[in-house]
Order: C-alpha cells, then sequence, then structure tokens
C-alpha cells in the first residue's frame, strides 16, 4: 500500500469518526446530556451569583419534562430557612405567595404538614389526598378551585400533586430543592423523566454547594 493510500484512507476514517461523534444530540438521551453538560459549564464560568444558574437550570427542566410548573428553593445562608427563589409557570398570584413561603428544616421534613412518599433518596412525591389546604393559603397553586379533584385512577397527576428533588451538599445538609408539578397530560411522569430530574438536582446540588464555599473563601 503506497503512502497517497493510507493517506486516503485516514482521510476517510478521520471524516467517519467525525461524522459518527457529532456533537450535535441525535436523540432526546442526548438533548438532555447536553443540557446538563451546558448547565455545569455555565457555572464554570459564571462569577456572579447563582441566581442565573437557578433560571437556567429551571428553564431547561420545564423545555425538556412534562412539568408545566417549575420551582427552585434555597437554603438561606444567614437565617438557615428555606425559601423559593426561581418559579416558572405559576401565575403572578401564586408566585406572589410562593415568594412569602419560608421554612425551618423540621417544617420542610414534616409529612403530617405536607403529606409525602420518598421515592429515592432524593426524590419525593408530595400528594394532595388528604391534604389540609383550608389551613394554608390556597394561592400558592395556580388553580385553587380544583383542589377538591379527586383522583380517578393511580397515574393521575391532580392539582396540588407535586414531586421534590432534594439537594444536599457533601455533609448531607439539605440546601435546596427542585420543585415540579402539573404535568402536561394530567397523568404522572415516566420512571425515565424522574431520574433524569434526580441527576439534574445532585448536579445542581454541587454547583451550589461549590459557589456556597467560593462564597466562605472570598469572606
Amino acid at each position: 500500500m503506497t503512502e497517497n493510500q493510507l493517506i486516503k484512507i485516514n482521510i476517510i476514517y478521520l471524516s467517519k469518526l467525525k461524522k459518527k461523534y457529532y456533537p450535535i444530540p441525535e436523540n432526546r438521551t442526548e438533548i438532555i446530556i447536553a443540557a446538563i453538560q451546558k448547565l455545569y459549564v455555565e457555572a464554570q464560568i459564571s462569577r456572579e451569583t447563582i441566581k442565573p444558574i437557578l433560571e437556567l437550570a429551571a428553564r431547561t427542566i420545564h423545555g425538556l419534562f412534562d412539568f408545566k410548573e417549575v420551582a427552585i428553593g434555597l437554603k438561606n445562608k444567614k437565617d438557615g430557612k428555606y425559601r423559593y427563589e426561581v418559579i416558572i409557570g405559576f401565575t403572578k398570584k401564586s408566585q406572589e405567595t410562593h415568594k412569602l413561603l419560608e421554612y425551618t428544616y423540621d417544617e420542610y421534613m414534616d409529612s403530617t404538614r405536607f403529606p409525602y412518599v420518598s421515592l429515592s433518596k432524593f426524590c419525593a412525591f408530595n400528594f394532595m389526598d388528604g391534604f389540609d389546604y383550608e389551613r394554608y393559603n390556597k394561592d400558592f397553586v395556580n388553580r385553587p378551585p380544583i383542589l377538591t379533584t379527586i383522583r380517578e385512577s393511580t397515574d393521575q397527576f391532580i392539582q396540588g400533586d407535586y414531586f421534590d428533588f432534594d439537594m444536599y451538599n457533601v455533609d448531607g445538609e439539605l440546601i435546596g430543592w427542585i420543585e415540579l408539578a402539573n404535568t402536561t397530560n394530567g397523568m404522572l411522569p415516566s420512571r425515565e423523566s424522574i431520574r433524569w430530574c434526580e441527576l439534574f438536582a445532585l448536579t445542581l446540588g454541587k454547583i451550589i454547594e461549590r459557589k456556597n464555599l467560593s462564597d466562605k473563601k472570598v469572606k
């Protein structure tokens, strides 16, 4: 085989390699992976507050998965309380109500206050059945009048249901959460979607932890 033939083969081979592994996503899995990569890269180059990263994460989840409502909350470093920082897909009144809410760790984890079932270390499903909504400001949901909707099937996702994806630091401290509600088809999301959202929460949690550590060093 001549040198020219070898060069020709190498060019064809390299061309096929580039085509095979071209970075443009070709399916849903690759689109989600690319979104997580973008979130991580943006966090690396950002020198501002964590707010733009939270907004990017919320918009990304809102665009990729079957949830109309996305909210992200964080632990306040000054008083240790948990508050909503980013809210997407809610009415103006609901957004204003969310902004007023604050929880201690015990209040956030209280299953008698907010009934839920743990699905994994990072995910819990908060259900409306049995929730005493009369005790709380019903404006926190987009459509208060239908809070009394009766669940007609085990696959139904009703108004007031939501998933929480908790974010922890290396010491196991809860530093924030991602809250997802109101699916587009009114049904429970797929198992795959929940697993992806857990990965988003894990990634975002590490980004938040790194930002918190960076802020401590600056002080």
